[in-house]
Order: structure tokens, then C-alpha cells, then sequence
């Protein structure tokens, strides 16, 4: 359903008739038969007070009005149950829709290149395509079965008005015109406004979180922020809703003026038809249903049919957010496991040829013609200020990003020649922002190695990372949820989230380990005691450290300092102390952290 392709209105039926054909068919039949209610209605009625009036006169006997009576009741029990029974459609096919289009736009979503993830403005077009997709989808086909509901009923009506009175329909249209063009054009400006009050909405959410989050109430209590944090929130929600605010007065004042002139058409006609009344052209219950008809196509024709086409403005901009996501561009392979052969292998070598990397639309060089080799089973700590790329060689080794000059190779092999399965099963990481998965425990630590792990492994992996006694504590063990979203979950510590987080990386058979600052929130010493453990665990494999914290460095076999983009320093840290460049002068300014710690 989902291509790299341009959509429009069509694409309101398409997608949800592949989805669920016969749901789709089932909600078309039934809203074709509600469109011609209406006019059949003004036969029912017009035949109902006809009989009633003959009745009164004399003319006809009280049985007479039975089968008009039941053919009007017939009318409102349709409607009453074709609401119920069209919910049901309706739901049906929503479902259907979550587990085929929405999910295939999250798919689009996990696929795409890192660098749309990192682009302010690729992300907000990601976050509107990718919201509620399906929902979206649904509201335009509904939308579109309401445009055709309304033009088969005001066809019909005016059709049946026409064939009593030819010229009976034709004011109430034209009196409509003026709504319909300022629906058009607002629809469009609702939505580009949309994205600016989204924006703002965005910001405000953010502050929202931070006001009632349970991970900051410490910090809330401790600083009473909550009162600085309130007032930027409610700037940022205050321009949102001004911007809705004024949008919505502009429709209500110019919609109202328009119904006034619908509203004088009504009257107009309401006195023009007293003449073939009176002339006897057309009865009593015909004259009463063209009444009622005309004000239900005036109701048509302004308000309801208006406000469609004011829903269709804003569906058509949607569909444009849908064409730009849909041609972003994609990472091959993005969605496959780890390759459980490359997951076995040994790495021999790492290099780097002449790199050069900065991020897309910046003029930043972040790597400068970077050139190094890691070998075998060695430990590994990349050192350097913020900013220095650390990071962003982490993010190269990974295959988050393809676009540097010069060469990556593993094994003699370059980097770009690897698939997406075969690099992740080269390499494991522990990010600095690590996720949170508030689920079991065994369930949290599985995620590390998604093509299955055995109940040991798990032990294994809790046991060495340090947590089997808070394990043994938890009230279902590994099968204990975590954090607080269920009742019966239980909160952890950040170390222990952290440990968590490098438990799933020992499951991984992966021969690469990397961990990019992951224990930043812990002290100096606690860090250390976790980069001691990961060494001893890892002994085999190649492990990458990433930190700025010297005393955990040291634990490395070797250490490269990265600044202005390249490695200006390598070597054990004993060398690199003797050295006196940047890894000393960084080094001599954090001792104080460990020797005050070890007298205490």
C-alpha cells in the first residue's frame, strides 16, 4: 500500500479498499442507500399528509394511512440501525487498516536513513505523516463517502424539487457558492497554520513531560522549577492556540455572513411556492415535504457540504506530507535481523582510510581525513572533548550514516560492501541514551539478540552485568515488569537501568562491542567497576569505549585521543601520561575525581 509514489483522493479509497475490500464495499452500499433517504422522503411525507388531509375531509378511510405510516417508520428505523451496523463496518475496517497501512508506515519509518531522523525538518514531516496514519485514512475515505452522500441527496432533492417545481432548488444552490470557496481556502490555510501551531504544540509537550514525569520529581522538588517550566509552557501552548483561535473566528464570522444568504433563499422560496400552491399545481403535503426538502438541501449546500469541502482542503494536505515521507529515502535492509553467520566470525581488523565525514546540510567537519587500524581482540577507548567525533565514529562503524569520504574496512572488506543484517551482526552497542523498555525483565534483556537466546544465556548476561541480586529480590523474578506503567510493575534505579542496558548487549554474539558513554549518570568509581566488568566478559572480542572519564580509559589496552577531527595521540595510558599532550593535561584535571573517592 505504502510505495514511493504521489497521492491524492483516490488513494482515500484505494488504500482502505486493499486493506478491507469487503468492509469498504459493505460502508459504500450502506451510504449509498442513506444518500437516497432524503428523497425518498419527500414522496413519504408529501403521501402521508396527503392521506392525513384526505382523511380529515372525509375522503378516505383512517386504514388508508397505515402503509405510508409504516414506509415513514421503516425510514427512521434504517437510519437508527444503519448508524449501528455502519459503527461496526467502520471498525472492522479500522482494524484492518492498523495492521496493514500503519503498519507498513512504521515500517517506512524504521527503514529510513539516519540522517531524516537527525534533520529538524524531515523529522517534523515524519512525525505528521507517521501520526495516526491510519486514522487519517479512515477520516478521508469517510469524508469522501460524505461528499458523494451529499451530492447523490442534494442530486436526488433537487431532482424531486425540479419535478414539481422546475426553479425550486435553484436559489438555495446559488446562495451556497460563497461558502463553498471560503471552505476551500481556509481548509489550505488550516493546515500550513497547523503545522506552525504543531510546532509550538511540539515545544509545550516537552515542558508538559517535564512537569509531571515521575523522572524528574526529584529534581522539580529540589530547584521548585515547576513554576519557570509552567510559564514557558503555557507561552508555547498560548501561541498554538491563538493561531487556532483566530483561524476559527475568521471561519465563524465569514461562514455566518454566508448563511444569511442561504437562510433569505429559504424564505424566498418558502413564499414563491405559496403561488402553484394556490393555483392548486402542488397539494398541501406536497407544498409542506418542499419545504422541508428545501431546507434540508440548504443544510446541504451551505453548512454540511462546506464543511466536507473544507475537510477536503485539509486531506489533500496530508496526502502531500504522504508523497514527501514516502520518497524519503530509505537505508537497504534496514528491517533485517542480525546475520547469525557474521555473529560467529572473528574480527581480524578495523580500518580507517583517509575519512572524512560531516553531518548532512552542516559545513562542519566533524572527521578530517581520519586514518587508523584496530586489531583483533584488543580493547579500545576513544578519548577528546565534546564534539571531538567519538561519537560519530561509532555511528560510521554502525552503518547509521554512509556519506564520508574515503574508506572503512573490516576484515580487508569495505564497510559499504556489508549488508544491514551482517553489520548488525558485526557490531553491539550501549548508546549514552540508551532506551527504557518498561517490560519484563527477561523480555528486556532478550531484545539484545532478537534471533533467540536461551533462559542461561539470559542468567548469564543479569549475573555478570551485576544485577542477579536485585533479580532475586524482584517480587517474579526475571519475569518481573519494570518501571511503572503497569500496577504491578516495579521502578529501578538508573544504574540499575544502565546495567539493564549492558545485559543486553552481552546476549548479542556480536564480535564487535561497543559502549558509547552509557554509564555517564554514575560516579567515577561505579564507571570504572562496569568498564572492568565489560573487559573481563569481552575477553575474545574486539570492545570500543567511548568516554570522556580518563580513569575508565586507562583500563584500555590502547587509547586514541581524537581532536579536530583526527587522532592526534594513541598509545597505553603510561605512554600517553609521559607524552604530556592533550590525554595528560585531561587526565591531571579528573584525578582529583578518583583520589578523593578512594580517601573517602
Amino acid at each position: 500500500m505504502l510505495k514511493k509514489n504521489k497521492y491524492g483522493f483516490l488513494d482515500y479509497i484505494r488504500i482502505p479498499f486493499s486493506a478491507a475490500p469487503v468492509y469498504c464495499s459493505l460502508i459504500v452500499a450502506k451510504n449509498l442507500i442513506t444518500a437516497l433517504i432524503p428523497s425518498a422522503r419527500i414522496f413519504i411525507l408529501a403521501n402521508f399528509i396527503d392521506t392525513a388531509n384526505s382523511i380529515f375531509n372525509g375522503t378516505s378511510q383512517v386504514p388508508d394511512i397505515y402503509p405510508a405510516l409504516i414506509i415513514y417508520a421503516l425510514t427512521i428505523a434504517y437510519n437508527y440501525f444503519s448508524d449501528t451496523i455502519g459503527g461496526f463496518f467502520n471498525t472492522k475496517m479500522g482494524m484492518k487498516l492498523a495492521l496493514t497501512f500503519k503498519e507498513q508506515v512504521i515500517a517506512k519509518r524504521a527503514s529510513l536513513e539516519f540522517s531524516h531522523i537527525e534533520n529538524d525538518k524531515t523529522w517534523e514531516l515524519i512525525t505528521r505523516a507517521a501520526d495516526n496514519p491510519d486514522g487519517k485514512i479512515t477520516n478521508g475515505l469517510y469524508n469522501l463517502m460524505n461528499l458523494i452522500n451529499l451530492l447523490i441527496e442534494a442530486g436526488s432533492v433537487i431532482t424531486v424539487l425540479a419535478s414539481f417545481v422546475w426553479w425550486a432548488a435553484i436559489p438555495s444552490i446559488i446562495s451556497a457558492i460563497p461558502m463553498y470557496i471560503v471552505s476551500v481556502r481556509r481548509g489550505k490555510r488550516d493546515y500550513d497554520e497547523n503545522k506552525e501551531s504543531w510546532k509550538h504544540n511540539r515545544r509545550s509537550w516537552i515542558f508538559g513531560a517535564l512537569l509531571v514525569s515521575r523522572d524528574n520529581i526529584e529534581e522539580r522538588s529540589m530547584f521548585s522549577y515547576s513554576s519557570l517550566l509552567d510559564k514557558k509552557w503555557h507561552e508555547l501552548f498560548e501561541k498554538a492556540r491563538k493561531i487556532r483561535k483566530r483561524l476559527n473566528i475568521l471561519y465563524f464570522v465569514k461562514m455566518r455572513v454566508c448563511s444569511i444568504s442561504t437562510l433569505f433563499a429559504t424564505i424566498v422560496v418558502s413564499g414563491l411556492l405559496l403561488i402553484p400552491l394556490s393555483n392548486k399545481v402542488i397539494t398541501i403535503g406536497v407544498y409542506t415535504s418542499l419545504i422541508v426538502a428545501i431546507n434540508n438541501l440548504e443544510n446541504i449546500a451551505s453548512w454540511r457540504l462546506s464543511n466536507v469541502i473544507y475537510q477536503f482542503s485539509q486531506i489533500k494536505e496530508y496526502m502531500k506530507d504522504l508523497t514527501e515521507f514516502s520518497m524519503l529515502s530509505e537505508t537497504d535492509g534496514a528491517l533485517d535481523k542480525p546475520d547469525i553467520n557474521v555473529c560467529s566470525g572473528v574480527i581480524e581488523k578495523i580500518e580507517f582510510k583517509n575519512v572524512s565525514f560531516k553531518y548532512p546540510e552542516t559545513d562542519n567537519i566533524i572527521l578530517d581525513n581520519l586514518s587508523m587500524t584496530l586489531y583483533g581482540d584488543k580493547h579500545y577507548s576513544f578519548v577528546g572533548r565534546n564534539g571531538a567525533g567519538k561519537t560519530t565514529i561509532a555511528k560510521l562503524l554502525t552503518g547509521l550514516y554512509t556519506n564520508y569520504e574515503g574508506e572503512i574496512s573490516v576484515n580487508g572488506k569495505s564497510l559499504r560492501d556489508y549488508t544491514q543484517a551482517e553489520i548488525k551482526g558485526l557490531f553491539s552497542v550501549v548508546y549514552q541514551d540508551f532506551a527504557k523498555y518498561e517490560i519484563s525483565l527477561r523480555e528486556c534483556v532478550a531484545l539484545g539478540n532478537v534471533n533467540g537466546c536461551c533462559e542461561e544465556e539470559i542468567k548469564k548476561a543479569i549475573k555478570t552485568a551485576g544485577l542477579e541480586e536485585e533479580t532475586e529480590r524482584f517480587k517474579d523474578g526475571l519475569d518481573t515488569p519494570l518501571g511503572k506503567t503497569r500496577t504491578d510493575g516495579t521502578d529501578v534505579s538508573g544504574g540499575q537501568w544502565q546495567r539493564i542496558a549492558i545485559a543486553r548487549t552481552l546476549v548479542s554474539h556480536c564480535p564487535v562491542r561497543i559502549l558509547d558513554e552509557p554509564t555517564a549518570a554514575l560516579d567515577p568509581i561505579s564507571e570504572r567497576s562496569v568498564y572492568e566488568l565489560f573487559g573481563r566478559v569481552s575477553r575474545g572480542r574486539m570492545t570500543i569505549f567511548i568516554t570522556h572519564r580518563l580513569g575508565s580509559a586507562r583500563l584500555a589496552d590502547e587509547i586514541l585521543v581524537l581532536e579536530n577531527g583526527n587522532i592526534t595521540e594513541q598509545g597505553n595510558h603510561d605512554a600517553l601520561i609521559k607524552k604530556g599532550g592533550l590525554y595528560a593535561e585531561m587526565f591531571e584535571s579528573q584525578k582529583s575525581w578518583y583520589e578523593e573517592k578512594v580517601n573517602v
